[in-house]
């Protein structure tokens, strides 16, 4: 473990980027519980790359290299005598002037700002795509952990999937002013983590999620869900339902498998807080991903992709929202039983 500020900080930069072993980021995350100083650390580190991951950098344009290139060769070769740097304490060659060696052509001065054009148009842009695919893949490795927890679950308890109660007349919005009882969708599948069937809770965070941050506690059997929306990216199929569902009641469908999990709703779940949205302001992807680009999707038969469109349920329906509603109040389910909804 660090035993320097710096090394800290550079271990928090790992875990932040996901490039550490499992076994060291529960090490890491077990004294993240334990140190006060060093969750401060982790979350103005967290911050810090919320901001970075919000810079938006246009593409290049098509004809990038071939503009710099004609910029080059239009130019003629004027010379520039630039002054010299400082004095030298050895004595040039023999017939050779330190003046005469300080001329540079303009197309060469026009060549170096050219490699920086090109480096700045091309390498960065495909460095922010490659961390956008990169943090993709993290997500969908994320949804698939989740839903083999899910089978093991499932298993274990004669095809149920992950149930932890009904309550008539709850909300499913967190912080609901209204004072409803209190019925979060995501209190059903933390039972995979109070059983044990998944032991490493950062599986619920996905790397794009500027303010997610996975949940540390030392028993997390002493706790019936998330402590905060930022502890987990993800929405699942809508379970508030009087009797517990079984696998095969979303497997069974003529249109193939329901939809299981997603990236986080874009509705009422936006950086790592809850909140209704009215209909003028309701969008379609989730907007964990490049700003609404898409979304990771998994079913109950395991089998996942990346999708641009959220109207990948079983109807082509909507994923996020519950049929055709537009306005919602936190207490809304499925209108019919193939409705796919995941608050």
């Amino acid at each position: 473990m660090a035993q320097t500020p710096e090394e800290l900080d550079e271990l928090l930069l790992d875990w932040h980027l996901d490039r550490l072993e499992p076994a060291e980021a529960d090490r890491l995350e077990a004294a993240l519980a334990a140190s006060s100083e060093w969750q401060t650390r982790s979350d103005s580190l967290g911050r810090l790359l919320g901001i970075l991951d919000q810079a938006e950098v246009p593409p290049p344009a098509t004809d990038l290299v071939e503009s710099v290139m004609s910029a080059i060769a239009n130019q003629d070769s004027t010379t520039l005598r630039l002054p010299p740097a400082g004095p030298t304490l050895s004595p040039s060659p023999v017939g050779e002037s330190r003046a005469g060696r300080m001329f540079f052509s303009l197309r060469d001065l026009v060549a170096v700002a050219a490699c920086v054009v090109l480096f700045v148009g091309l390498a960065v842009p495909g460095y922010f795509r490659a961390h956008a695919v990169s943090q993709r893949s993290v997500c969908q490795n994320n949804l698939r952990t989740i839903s083999e927890a899910t089978d093991a679950y499932a298993e274990a308890q004669a095809g149920f999937l992950p149930f932890a109660d009904y309550v008539p007349g709850g909300s499913w919005l967190a912080g609901d002013p209204r004072h409803l009882p209190p019925a979060s969708n995501t209190r059903h599948v933390f039972r995979l983590v109070r059983r044990g069937h998944i032991p490493n809770i950062r599986v619920f965070v996905c790397p794009a999620a500027k303010n997610g941050r996975p949940m540390l506690a030392n028993d997390y059997r002493l706790f019936n869900d998330f402590a905060e929306p930022a502890n987990n990216s993800y929405s699942f199929v809508f379970m508030n339902h009087p009797q517990g569902k079984r696998v095969e009641d979303l497997a069974g469908t003529a249109s193939g498998p329901m939809v299981f999990a997603a990236d986080r709703n874009p509705h009422f779940h936006q950086e790592g807080k809850s909140r209704l949205q009215t209909a003028a302001y309701l969008v379609g992807n989730s907007l964990l991903h490049e700003n609404g680009a898409g979304q990771n999707v998994i079913h109950i038969d395991g089998s996942s992709g990346w999708f641009t469109s959220p109207n990948v349920g079983v109807d082509g329906d909507n994923i996020y929202r519950a049929g055709d509603l537009t306005q919602y109040q936190g207490t809304e389910q499925p209108l019919y039983e193939t409705d796919t909804f995941l608050p």
